[in-house]
C-alpha cells in the first residue's frame, strides 16, 4: 500500500514531511476502510478527508474516480467526492488520490488504484473493502 515512487523536487522541509505524512494518511486510510453495502462515494470521501480536517486541511478536488474499461481518465460511474450520491459496487477499479496543496509554495498528491471486493456478509449486511 505504500506508495512506489516519489519525485521531490528542491530541498525537504520539515512542512513537507508533515504534509506528505498527512497525504499518505488519507490514502492508506481509505484503502484500508471495510465499508457496508449501499455505502455512497461521499461517505467514503469524508472518510478520507477526516484525516486532513484533524489538522485543518483540505483539498479542493474529488478523492477518486473510476477507471473503465479502457482505463481511460475519469471514467466509470463512481466520483469520490463530496458531491455524488453513486454508491461504491462490487468489482469497481478506482482511484484514490488525496493531496495538500500550497500555492506558489509546493503540493503533495498520491495516487493509487483500487479494486473494490468483498469483505464480509453477516447479519449485518454484505461489507466492501478494496
Amino acid at each position: 500500500m505504500i506508495p512506489k515512487a516519489t519525485t521531490l523536487l528542491g530541498e525537504i522541509h520539515a512542512d513537507h514531511k508533515k504534509d506528505y505524512t498527512l497525504v499518505l494518511k488519507c490514502e492508506v486510510k481509505l484503502m484500508r476502510t471495510r465499508f457496508l453495502q449501499g455505502t455512497t462515494c461521499a461517505q467514503l470521501d469524508g472518510i478520507c478527508r477526516e484525516q486532513m480536517w484533524q489538522y485543518g486541511r483540505s483539498y479542493k478536488h474529488g478523492t477518486g474516480h473510476g477507471v473503465g474499461i479502457g482505463l481511460e481518465e475519469h471514467e466509470g460511474l463512481q466520483n469520490i467526492s463530496g458531491i455524488t450520491i453513486e454508491k461504491m459496487e462490487f468489482g469497481m477499479l478506482t482511484t484514490i488520490e488525496p493531496g495538500i496543496y500550497h500555492p506558489d509554495e509546493y503540493g503533495i498528491r498520491l495516487q493509487n488504484m483500487v479494486y473494490t471486493i468483498e469483505a464480509e456478509s453477516n447479519k449485518f449486511g454484505d461489507f466492501y473493502q478494496f
